[in-house]
């Protein structure tokens, strides 16, 4: 009997042994694993797991590289998760003014529903909803310095999560140009008036030196014929545009100055072929078509310069016409990108960052597998791409021996070319500028940042440091690009 007893006390004990250390010591990863594949043959490799925090390291399933698999191959492997299905649960978004034409389906690739909706993803903040995580809206395309509850300050101080406005960054910018509104590319008509300068303004009592400024200019010798209520001196006996087209230059005043604030005034101008003389947003340089293609005042102290460059002008047609070269050679790549911006409709770019917004956090819950490296040092990162304007990603792997910025933009335009891909502005601009058959990569960046960052700032990747930092720092970046 005493046998017997201590024959039990031994298993139990040689079972409990055996629970222990299969369920409670850690469990260690595979630190080298044989590759047989061409162009890594008998590399050793070690798996990065690109998981929260080292207790999720500790509790996640190990997940072995199969004999004669690629880090590519694997990484594909260990990928597969369950993410919201959009096309059953679509992104909804409540007491958005929606177009009711549903032009904004147009060249949209992500449609969300618009509506009373008791729980949504997304709503305008004078629409409150019974989801705590849904992100609230602020729009309008008013000057900010006119009405500032719709600044970026007041609407970070005030939890806003989305704010539409015409700053580039904004979450969802909402300009005045695209190319749908305006005809750019309109050839110019001669200019035979000897008046020099039209201007059409009716807001007396603007925050802006523009009235100040037009009596500067005429006391420097400019004339104006001024067709709107300030300062009036002339009737329009057409309409707005067919009355700038025949004056060398517009006088697009803004009545408030600030950063992204360019409207009508300005673009209306380019259409028609005059030269605008501006005052409103400090960065218009980066609206202009062209180096040189417009003139800009800052402030009452340059009035006197500006006005003798008009008359130079004037009187000099062959620098005048340099002016308007956009009109016949095509504008810079970086008026392209700008414009393109606006190809998609502001209502689909919502829809855009709402699903990407929702997509990304459920992405960071599943600690998806990143990385995967060599002994050698090479490092297989996974990464996804998609075009501004889209909503899906692509999928590559790219390795970090090949991260020269020639190198990581002919792989991204290679992925896509092997597609047939089409850029998303095919078919908005004119055919001159419709061929998209390079695929021209102007801006490459983080797919979460703003499009003033992405367009002039320093968000684009210009050194190979910079993009391997990136993508150590942020596990399966995922990324933007702006073709041209």
């Amino acid at each position: 009997m005493g046998r017997f007893r201590t024959r039990i006390v031994f298993i139990t004990v040689f079972v409990c042994g055996l629970y222990y250390m299969f369920n409670y010591l850690p469990k260690r990863m595979p630190s080298k694993l044989m590759l047989n594949e061409e162009d890594v043959t008998n590399e050793e490799v070690v798996i990065i797991k690109k998981t929260k925090n080292e207790e999720a390291l500790n509790k996640s399933d190990d997940k072995k590289i199969k004999p004669h698999e690629t880090c590519k191959a694997w990484l594909r492997e260990n990928s597969d998760f369950k993410l919201r299905n959009f096309q059953l649960n679509p992104i909804r978004i409540k007491g958005y003014p929606t177009d009711k034409s549903n032009r904004w389906k147009d060249h949209c690739s992500f449609i969300c529903e618009f509506g009373d909706f008791e729980n949504s993803d997304a709503h305008l903040e004078s629409m409150p909803t019974g989801n705590p995580e849904s992100l609230s809206i602020r729009m309008t395309m008013e000057s900010v310095t006119n009405y500032p509850h719709y600044g970026k300050q007041l609407a970070n101080a005030q939890g806003i999560d989305i704010l539409m406005n015409t700053h580039l960054d904004s979450q969802v910018p909402v300009p005045y140009f695209s190319w749908a509104e305006y005809d750019f590319m309109k050839p110019a008509v001669d200019k035979k008036l000897p008046v020099m300068a039209s201007a059409f303004i009716s807001n007396c009592g603007a925050s802006s030196f523009r009235l100040k400024a037009m009596e500067e200019l005429s006391k420097n010798g400019i004339s104006i014929d001024s067709f709107g209520r300030c300062m009036h001196s002339k009737d329009a006996k057409s309409s707005k545009s067919d009355t700038i087209r025949n004056y060398k230059f517009h006088l697009a005043f803004e009545n408030s100055i600030e950063e992204d604030y360019v409207t009508e005034k300005y673009f209306q101008s380019l259409v028609e072929g005059t030269v605008p003389v501006v005052i409103g947003s400090p960065n218009i340089k980066d609206y202009e078509p062209q180096d040189g293609s417009i003139i800009h005042v800052e402030n009452l102290e340059q009035i006197p310069q500006v006005a003798a460059q008009m008359k130079s002008l004037m009187n000099d047609e062959s620098e005048y016409k340099k002016m308007l070269e956009w009109k016949s050679k095509g504008p810079s790549t970086k008026f392209l990108a700008l414009v393109d911006l606006a190809v998609v409709h502001s209502q689909c770019r919502l829809c855009i960052h709402v699903g990407t917004t929702v997509r990304l956090k459920e992405i960071a819950t599943k600690h998806p597998e990143c990385q995967c490296q060599q002994s050698t040092g090479q490092t297989t990162f996974r990464v996804f791409l998609r075009e501004r304007g889209k909503f899906e990603f692509q999928e590559m792997f790219i390795d970090s021996t090949d991260l020269s910025i020639e190198s990581f933009y002919d792989q991204i335009r290679n992925h896509f070319l092997s597609q047939d891909y089409s850029p998303i502005w095919i078919g908005s601009r004119k055919d001159f500028y419709s061929t998209g058959k390079n695929l021209n990569i102007y801006a490459v960046y983080p797919a979460t940042l703003n499009q003033r960052d992405a367009l002039y700032g320093t968000a684009n990747f210009t050194s190979s440091n910079q993009i391997l930092n990136h993508f150590n720092n942020n596990p399966c970046a995922h990324l933007e690009i702006i073709f041209t």
